[in-house]
This record gives structure tokens, C-alpha cells and sequence, in this order.
């Protein structure tokens, strides 16, 4: 292998195939994330091989620890790890509302890495997760050491000169730092699973006007892991699912002296009622300050600058695109014109005619979001019942209902701010319609080429 380290990972599976690829393989074992590192090489993946055990059961997380000879820092890695779980999904889902900010990271292949004061969840980043009981003055300089690593070089360090184990005698000010200094150099970056059907998704985040993209993970996270940009910038990534509880779990500073653990399982943990979400998260972590939201402490614009919260990746990545089922509405476009059964021509209004330029360079991945009026029976049955009372076979309304459907777009183009679109008039009412790996579980490796 003259260029890249591919790593093979086979849970509950027979650890034999293409041995000769086997580098080094990584497993985090801890709460949440790690709290130690074990490394088996070659020789001892053989040597488990010739255990008294068949097979070889590795833990929950993983890291795929990506490399290039002669390039980046320590001995010839490159600057960002990639970290994930072993089940990770196949596929994963972005929603976007129609907004110039969002059309923005569309046309320059981008994801905003949100601070958690950018998020919805009331739980999200918050300190008041993290155990402070039994702190003692060593694990309180330990993390207020890791702190001022975080801390913005265009500042002074002296601003956390009041983390004093015997002033903090409540360990306040250390709980809100280990969380303020983190988010300085890091973002999340807020993603669904299977949730391509999922109306309170499309409602709450798109407001039906706008947008999702359907990603290829292995693609997706090959292409930020080796983006210039990103290489510069970005050190590690932790690809992770979150968990749904009724009430959040607490993470010991004690047990777990790391301020970038703790951070990780406090953006992995949300509460239950938004488990419809089925969300995934990619939380990154820099070796440049990010910038600050400008509500939370100043208005400076050297400290709320956040044009460096941008993770890039690969177009390549995208799998399929969908647009809103209002997304040809009054909100978008000026006039609509039916050509034929399947073919329209819409005037779009001026704000959105880059974005529909750049929606036809994924020509044959575009689908168009609407509602089946015929496609679902909640209770059983799309045969019609006979009616005695009018003497009819009839569709009992009660049992009827629509469900979202989608329909390719099999051609786009623009011409100034005129565009026609021709459907394929196909409705797609199920996961199995699109293709038959959309929540691919089962999954044995991942492989970086």
C-alpha cells in the first residue's frame, strides 16, 4: 500500500479476509468515547486468529486513523483522524431551509459546524451535565491546563486567571469553561438517518421550500478527511450517533479528566422527544479558533468571526437531492407554466437562480417531494368495500390517507431565470423505491482508498 493505511473492521464476523490490508486497528473503550487506547497490530490480529475463540467481538468505537507517507506532521500522518462507530449508516440525510446562507453551503460544497448556542436543543452543550463532585485541586489544574490550550491566541490567557481550585470552591467557573474553550475549536454538525419520510423532518426543517441531501457516508467522510482545506484547519472527527434519554446522564470529571470526552458525550445526548430525528453527528475539532456566537459574550468582530466554521466536502459525496413539496410555490418562483403531463417551466424568483444553475450539475440525482393520493391504507385495505345502504363498492375515506411520495426529476435546465423540468411521473412511497441499502446496518469495513 503506497499511500493510504485501509482498515478492516468485522464485528461478530470471522476476522479472514484480506489480511495482507490489516495495518493497525484502534478500539475505544469508555463512556461515550474513549478512555483507553489499545492497538493491535498484524501479527496480533493473527494471533487472535489462532485463539480457542472463533470469533472476535471488538468494542462499540473505533477510529479509522488515516495516513499519507511523507505528508502531514507525526511521522508522516496527516493532520485529521476520523473517528466512528462501528454501525454507522450506509446512507445520511441533511435538511436545509431555502436561505442564502444555506444556498451558499450548497454551492460551495460546505457544512456549517455549529456552535451548540446555534442549536435548537436546550440540552445541547450544555455544562450542567458535567459532574464536578470530588474535584480536587490536581484533576482541577489538569483540565484547567487542557483549557488554556483551547484558548484564542489573539487573547489573553489571564482571562481564565480566576480558575482557582480555592476560589471555585463550587466548581462553577471550571464546568462552564470546560465547555466555552472546547466550542472555541469545535462545531457540530447535525445529521438524520432514514429519515427520508419523515414529515415532522421535512416540516421543521426545510418548511417544505427547501432542500435535503442525501450523502454517501464512506464518501462523504473520505472527502473531508483529504479536503485541502479541512487538512489545515481540522484535526479530528467524530462521527457519532446520538442517544435519546429521558433525562441526561452526567459525565465525571473525575473518571474522565479529558475535556474533549466530556464535550463528546455531552453533544451525543439529547432528550427523547427528539428521537424522531434519528440523528447522527459529526463533531470536529480544530487547531484554529472557530469563533464565538455574537450573543454570547461580545459583539467584537475578532471574536464572533465564523467564516472558519466551514467544513468542505467532495460534490462526488452527494447522492440524491430533494426538494420541498412546496418548493415551486409563490415562496420561489413567479409564475408556473404546464407544458405537458410531465413537463413544466417555472420563472423563479432572482435569490434562488444560482442554486437552481448548480441543482443542474446533479442531473438523474434530483426527486421532487410530493403527496400520494394513492399509495397507503393505514388499516389494512385498498380493495373497496361494498356500501349496502347505496348499493356501491366504495373507498371508505376513514381508512385513506396520503403519504409523501417522490418523483425523479429525469431533466433540468435553466435559461436566464426560466426553468423547465421534466418528471418522470414514477411515485416513490417506500425506501425500497430509491435502492435496497438505504439503512445498511450490516456493514463489515470501511475502506479509505
Amino acid at each position: 500500500m503506497n499511500a493510504l493505511g485501509v482498515y478492516y473492521i468485522q464485528p461478530y464476523m470471522y476476522l479472514v479476509t484480506t489480511w495482507h490490508k490489516v495495518r493497525r486497528i484502534y478500539t475505544y473503550i469508555g463512556v461515550g468515547l474513549s478512555t483507553l487506547l489499545v492497538s493491535t497490530n498484524l501479527g496480533n490480529a493473527r494471533a487472535l486468529m489462532r485463539g480457542t475463540s472463533d470469533r472476535v467481538q471488538f468494542p462499540r468505537f473505533f477510529v479509522v486513523n488515516l495516513f499519507r507517507r511523507g505528508a502531514g506532521r507525526r511521522n508522516g500522518r496527516i493532520k485529521m483522524e476520523i473517528n466512528l462507530t462501528l454501525n454507522y449508516p450506509k446512507r445520511i440525510y441533511k435538511f436545509y431551509p431555502l436561505t442564502d446562507y444555506n444556498i451558499d453551503a450548497f454551492l460551495n460544497h460546505y457544512f456549517f459546524l455549529s456552535h451548540p448556542f446555534h442549536l435548537n436543543d436546550l440540552m445541547d452543550g450544555e455544562c450542567y451535565t458535567i459532574d464536578m463532585k470530588h474535584v480536587e485541586s490536581d484533576v482541577y489544574h489538569g483540565l484547567k491546563t487542557q483549557i488554556l490550550e483551547y484558548v484564542p491566541t489573539f487573547t489573553e490567557q489571564n482571562i481564565y486567571d480566576h480558575l482557582d481550585p480555592y476560589k471555585d470552591r463550587e466548581r462553577k467557573w471550571l464546568q462552564s469553561a470546560i465547555m466555552a474553550s472546547f466550542f472555541s475549536y469545535g462545531g457540530i454538525v447535525s445529521l438524520a438517518n432514514d429519515n427520508r419520510f419523515s414529515e415532522l423532518m421535512w416540516s421543521h426543517y426545510t418548511q417544505e421550500t427547501g432542500f435535503m441531501l442525501e450523502f454517501d457516508v464512506d464518501a462523504l467522510l473520505h472527502s473531508i478527511a483529504f479536503h485541502p482545506y479541512n487538512n489545515v484547519r481540522f484535526k479530528k472527527g467524530y462521527f457519532q450517533e446520538v442517544q435519546y434519554k429521558s433525562h441526561p446522564l452526567s459525565i465525571s470529571c473525575v473518571k474522565h479528566p479529558n475535556i474533549e470526552i466530556i464535550n463528546l458525550f455531552n453533544a451525543t445526548q439529547k432528550n427523547k422527544e427528539w428521537q424522531y430525528e434519528k440523528e447522527w453527528r459529526l463533531i470536529m475539532t480544530s487547531y484554529c479558533y472557530l469563533g464565538l456566537p455574537k450573543s454570547i459574550y461580545t459583539d467584537d468582530p475578532m471574536v464572533t468571526d465564523v467564516s472558519k466554521r466551514k467544513l468542505f466536502y467532495s460534490p462526488d459525496a452527494i447522492k440524491r437531492i430533494y426538494l420541498g413539496k412546496k418548493f415551486w410555490t409563490i415562496q420561489n418562483i413567479k409564475k408556473e407554466k404546464r407544458i405537458c403531463e410531465n413537463v413544466r417551466e417555472y420563472v423563479v424568483n432572482d435569490e434562488i437562480v444560482l442554486f437552481i444553475h448548480e441543482l443542474c450539475n446533479y442531473k438523474d440525482k434530483i426527486y421532487m417531494s410530493g403527496a400520494c393520493d394513492c399509495a397507503v391504507y393505514k388499516f389494512g385495505t385498498n380493495h373497496p368495500i361494498y356500501n349496502c345502504m347505496t348499493q356501491k363498492s366504495e373507498f371508505e375515506p376513514e381508512y385513506y390517507y396520503l403519504t409523501r411520495s417522490f418523483e425523479k426529476i429525469r431533466n433540468i435546465s435553466i435559461n436566464k431565470n426560466i426553468i423547465s423540468v421534466v418528471y418522470d411521473e414514477i411515485h416513490r412511497t417506500q425506501n425500497e423505491d430509491f435502492d435496497n441499502a438505504i439503512s445498511d446496518y450490516n456493514r463489515i469495513n470501511f475502506n479509505i482508498r
